[in-house]
């Protein structure tokens, strides 16, 4: 229990996730959102966890759930930004905002690599 307490749940619910995202120049019917949570419907739980810390700098969601997420200037929800900039660059992340900017991928399949890439090889805080 002081595990659970101290370091937050361990399992992503992906509808209090989705339900608990901010959306920033995107509408929660576009493309590029649509893709993202299908690419994180995909994820096995340790990839969902690899995303998390990509974009937050934690792998675990608080106790009371994705609404409690922290920034640096207090709570802030994770964000999806949609960005214009080339679809050859990957997803950037800012973990003090828990703000993922994704450019216009013009597929799922491309969103999907790029997403892969970033989270997988990316390290730690060498994020901005």
């Amino acid at each position: 229990l002081s595990q659970l307490i101290i370091g937050g749940l361990g399992k992503i619910d992906l509808a209090d996730w989705k339900s608990n995202t901010r959306l920033k120049h995107c509408a929660v019917d576009s493309n590029v959102v649509c893709w993202f949570w299908e690419a994180v419907e995909s994820f096995t739980e340790e990839r969902r966890g690899r995303l998390l810390q990509f974009v937050t700098g934690s792998t675990r969601v608080p106790l009371q759930g994705f609404k409690a997420l922290q920034g640096s200037a207090g709570p802030r929800l994770f964000t999806i930004h949609l960005i214009e900039a080339n679809t050859d660059n990957l997803p950037k992340a800012h973990t003090c905002f828990n703000r993922i900017d994704i450019p216009p991928y013009e597929s799922y399949e491309k969103l999907y690599e790029k997403l892969l890439t970033a989270v997988e090889e990316t390290c730690g805080f060498a994020v901005e």
